[in-house]
Formats: structure tokens, sequence, C-alpha cells
């Protein structure tokens, strides 16, 4: 290789999907959510396109929570907050759902600042 030529190094690292890939886990995840509320009686708001540090508002006249949405097409269920959710005053409504291995057999933990709750996919 002489001194002008850029060397090519391709590197794809498995745990930052493809773009397609990443949007299809996205609505999965967000579909799993929707439907296990939905099977406890809640009623469910998208709140994604208002950019307010949260997905979901599930309501069931009693409770009613703030639900950010995290899916993963890995068993390993890590996630990364945006700066956005980040800086969100903290709130007792709000809770993490995260939906591992949504494109094969989904489980997802809910999460809020007590003990993480487990669900499994029925």
């Amino acid at each position: 290789m002489n001194s002008e030529e850029e060397p090519t190094v391709n590197v794809k690292d498995p745990s930052f999907p493809d773009p397609k890939t990443k949007k299809l886990v996205e609505k999965k995840a967000i579909s799993y959510v929707i439907d296990h509320y939905k099977k406890l009686g809640f009623t469910i708001t998208d709140r994604q396109k208002y950019n307010c540090g949260y997905d979901l508002l599930v309501e069931n006249g009693k409770k009613t929570l703030q639900i950010e949405v995290k899916g993963t097409a890995s068993k390993e269920k890590r996630f990364f907050l945006t700066r956005n959710e980040k800086s969100m005053p903290a709130s007792p409504l709000w809770r993490s759902a995260i939906v591992s291995n949504v494109l094969e057999s989904p489980e997802m933990d809910v999460d809020s600042q007590v003990p993480v709750q487990h669900v499994s996919h029925v």
C-alpha cells in the first residue's frame, strides 16, 4: 500500500443493528408493551412523536404510568437512554420497559425506582 491509499476498515458491532433492523426492533417492542398493558385493562396513548421522555401513557382509571420502551434483539437486557430521556425530571409515574429477544421470544422487564418486575411472553 502506498502512502496515498486509505486503509479500509469494515467493523460491524452486532450490538448496533442496521437501521432497518433497529426500526423493526423498536416497532415490535412498542407493540409488545402495548399488547401487555391492554390485556391488563389499560388504555394506551402513544406519546413517541412528542419527545417528552417516554413513549406511552398507560392509564386504567386507578393508575397512570409513563412508559419509556426499549427493545433489543439480543437476550441481554441493555439499552441506552437518549440525552432527552436523561434530562427529564424524575417522576413517580415514569417506568422503563425493556423488551429483550424481541424478534424471537420476547421478554419484558419493567423498572422504576423499585426492584425490576419480570414479565414473560405468554
